[in-house]
């Protein structure tokens, strides 16, 4: 069983209260290593604690002591009250009435209040960027003591899962930039390629493809078809102009020489006359097939357009900015190894 720290003599009391008294009215406050401080540097530290609070903080303790936990309680609360201004005013005589008023809670059966008391001391400590002191083990008992440290390891959890959150948070938000960056990127990318690239569109014409001599198969990229009707309907037509040429010629003939030509001479003239006229109308009605054959094959197959895509040039200051960077580094001075050492070479792209 531990033993109990037992309350400060009777001579000793009114010593304690005349300090506190000249602590909390002097117009220095005294440290430990002797040397004065003046009141605006305490009044940065923390508001002076009056007179009557210091007393009372004073008795709190000795309450403690004497095992008077349920006065120690409402003393501590009063001196602890909000807007009370005759209550604590440092930090320090702060911490040491929330020190008293949870071990009081804890001595008095109220573990779990007492408890709660010490969570939320340590909250305000940390709200106020300082640390709140662990209860001295020589003053305060294993309880008190084991009190405090579960509600101090409950906190630092908490922090701890709040710690591992924000960084999970910030990890993920750092990804979800990455990812931005990277589809952005992408999309520059492709922008950039789309502008890159140009359509050209070639519009066909319905008139155009009923012209013959495979006129409409070229406009429709057929370009072998188109040979073979160009080659085949001007052979046509020479065969007919041909044909038409002479018999002409041999109809001059006769009218000049016909009278006067022998019978042989005439019946040569009339089978080559013969000869002449099949020859053209042969060639007529070929060309006018070929030609209606090479229109209905080039209206069937009418196409009405044609894209072509190329690739043109752009700005540099319209490339995007990984691409510009990669040109850029490609070119200046690098070392390059060389057969004694090393070499200053230029590179550059083009």
């Amino acid at each position: 069983m531990r033993p109990r720290a037992l309350p400060l003599p009777t001579p000793w009391r009114p010593m304690r209260l005349a300090t506190a008294l000249f602590l909390a009215t002097g117009t220095v406050v005294a440290q430990p290593g002797g040397e004065a401080v003046p009141r605006e540097v305490e009044d940065v530290v923390g508001a002076a604690t009056p007179p009557s609070a210091a007393v009372d903080l004073a008795r709190v303790e000795d309450l403690y002591r004497a095992t008077s936990f349920s006065d120690c309680l409402k003393e501590a609360q009063r001196l602890l009250e909000p807007g009370n201004p005759e209550g604590v005013k440092r930090p320090t005589e702060v911490d040491r009435a929330r020190t008293y008023l949870a071990a009081c809670r804890v001595r008095s059966g109220d573990g779990e209040g007492g408890e709660a008391e010490f969570e939320r001391a340590i909250r305000l400590a940390l709200a106020e960027n300082r640390a709140f002191p662990r209860p001295n083990s020589l003053v305060f008992s294993e309880e008190v003591v084991e009190r405090f440290d579960a509600a101090r390891s409950r906190l630092e959890a908490e922090i701890e899962g709040k710690r591992r959150s924000a960084m999970t948070a910030a990890e993920e938000r750092r990804r979800q930039i990455d990812r931005e960056r990277e589809t952005a990127s992408d999309r520059e990318e492709r922008l950039f390629d789309l502008a890159s690239r140009e359509v050209l569109i070639e519009k066909n014409r319905r008139w155009v493809a009923a012209m013959p001599f495979g006129v409409g198969q070229f406009q429709n990229r057929r370009a072998t078809l188109g040979w073979v009707f160009l080659v085949s309907e001007l052979a046509a037509l020479g065969v007919a102009v041909a044909g038409i040429s002479v018999e002409f010629g041999l109809s001059d003939w006769a009218v000049r020489e016909g009278n006067h030509a022998s019978p042989e001479e005439q019946a040569k003239a009339n089978q080559a006359f013969d000869r002449a006229r099949i020859a053209w109308v042969t060639g007529f009605y070929s060309l006018c097939g070929l030609a209606a054959l090479g229109i209905a094959e080039a209206e069937l197959r009418f196409v009405p357009e044609f894209r072509t895509e190329r690739t043109r040039s752009l700005p540099d200051d319209l490339h995007p900015p990984v691409r510009r960077e990669a040109q850029a580094g490609r070119q200046g001075l690098r070392l390059t190894p060389a057969p004694r050492g090393l070499g200053l070479g230029i590179q550059l792209s083009f």
